[in-house]
């Protein structure tokens, strides 16, 4: 349905997710609780494109995340979704720090220098730090999507509502460990069926708004807590 997702610029690498997870998947992982915001003493931040965990793990699957201790059950999610939720992260964080970014396009020459060194057997942490150093990046942004439905209907009648649910992790190099995270899961929902949403409701006009209005909603209040640099 979501065919204008496709985005010029190609920021996708599903190689690189796939084999991120591939190789660390079967790794125990030290989860780290409660990542709470801290200033940043880092410049260079690697973006990484975010990962279809649906097309990875399945639908209707329970994922706990194995840095940070999320659990998230991963629904349907329309093609082209991660791209543009890692083009809408790029953009916001360009715009609301002065941190220089590396392009998930870099990532990729990385990861294959590391798998050729014999490093495919480290765990997930190790191995988003190791891609980090080897761009000289002072951290590592990972995003994870589980869901990204589409509405069905008009933006003032649906037969189902917009539902999107993604995770952000932020990963410190020097200190290999996570030093924020943001996470976000709504389905949209009536007037009637959440007044505690009276203030959001009257924002989106009264309206039902589409997936990609959604996720974008999502990261912009995800963000507002996301650290900034000393």
């Amino acid at each position: 349905m979501r065919k204008h997702y496709k985005l010029k610029n190609g920021l996708i690498v599903p190689l690189l997710c796939l084999t991120i997870l591939a190789i660390s998947a079967c790794k125990a992982q030290r989860i780290i609780k409660d990542a709470v915001s801290e200033p940043l003493q880092m410049k260079r931040i690697l973006i990484l494109p975010f990962k279809n965990m649906s097309a990875l793990r399945g639908e209707n699957v329970s994922i706990r995340c194995t840095l940070c201790g999320n659990v998230f059950t991963t629904g349907e999610v329309d093609e082209g979704a991660d791209e543009i939720l890692t083009e809408h992260l790029t953009s916001f964080l360009s715009n609301i720090t002065d941190l220089q970014f590396i392009p998930p396009s870099r990532a990729q020459g990385a990861l294959s220098s590391l798998l050729l060194r014999g490093k495919e057997e480290l765990p997930e942490l190790d191995l988003l730090v190791e891609i980090g150093r080897n761009l000289d990046a002072d951290a590592v942004l990972q995003g994870r999507v589980y869901r990204f439905k589409e509405r069905k209907g008009a933006k003032y009648s649906v037969e189902s509502p917009a539902s999107v649910a993604f995770d952000i992790d932020l990963i410190s190099v020097a200190e290999k460990r996570l030093i924020w995270n943001g996470n976000f899961d709504e389905t949209q929902r009536s007037l009637s069926e959440n007044l505690l949403k009276l203030r959001t409701f009257f924002k989106r006009k009264g309206q039902w708004i589409t997936a990609e209005s959604l996720a974008v909603s999502g990261l912009e209040k995800v963000l507002l807590t996301f650290p900034k640099p000393k």
